[in-house]
């Protein structure tokens, strides 16, 4: 592909993944690697997300267990990617092309359509991929409902009336709690479908 057509499609892509003004530099480098064009010189740390992915946590034993905290807070950027890529067995690469981290915190950034046909199908995407962030990134297990409802408001496909009804049939999680303090929980064996959502929402289906 032409290096001018790289480049449009790379600020096409930040632009329809609704990015924080403070991340459009960090999300383009991330769109240019989608293309296959470095956004950095290789490394130490690159060389380790190259290598043979490391056995996977599939949520059956969590290293979470027993772990609560609706705070919200997360490690740095660098120790939630690799800590993500470590117990889930996800790419890092691909988790980078999905993810931001703002204030110790985790975000989404992907094109709308990359998350659904629809508002409903968006906001159960939205609640499995920031539930698993905060599980496999921050030992957050429980994740309060109101951090998945700010998620899809940022993201411009939350359907405020029908949010309570969209959320309890999202497949890879669970939601418990009275209405006023419902948390998201990561399912037990629901790595593979968060793994095929990652990759679609970072345009690596075939990859």
């Amino acid at each position: 592909m032409d290096i001018a057509e790289v480049l449009k499609g790379a600020v096409a892509a930040v632009e329809a993944a609704n990015v924080p003004d403070d991340l459009r530099r960090d999300a383009f480098r991330a769109a240019l690697a989608s293309y296959g064009v470095p956004a950095r010189a290789p490394g130490r740390e690159q060389d380790e997300t190259l290598r043979s992915k490391p056995p996977r946590n599939d949520g059956k034993t969590s290293p979470n267990a027993g772990t609560s905290d609706s705070s919200g807070a997360v490690p740095n950027a660098t120790e939630f990617f690799a800590k993500f890529a470590s117990e889930s067995g996800i790419n890092r690469e691909a988790l980078e092309l999905v993810y931001f981290i703002k204030d110790n915190k985790p975000g989404v950034v992907t094109s709308q359509r990359r998350l659904g046909e629809n508002k409903a199908d968006q906001t159960r995407s939205v609640a499995l991929l920031l539930t698993a962030a905060y599980h496999f990134g921050a030992d957050v297990v429980e994740v309060d409902t109101q951090i998945i409802r700010n998620e899809c408001q940022r993201l411009k496909c939350l359907d405020g009336p029908n949010f309570a009804n969209t959320i309890k049939s999202a497949d890879g999680v669970s939601v418990t709690g009275a209405p006023r303090s419902r948390v998201f929980k990561f399912k037990q064996g629901a790595l593979p479908k968060l793994e095929a959502l990652v990759k679609h929402a970072a345009d690596l289906d075939d990859k």
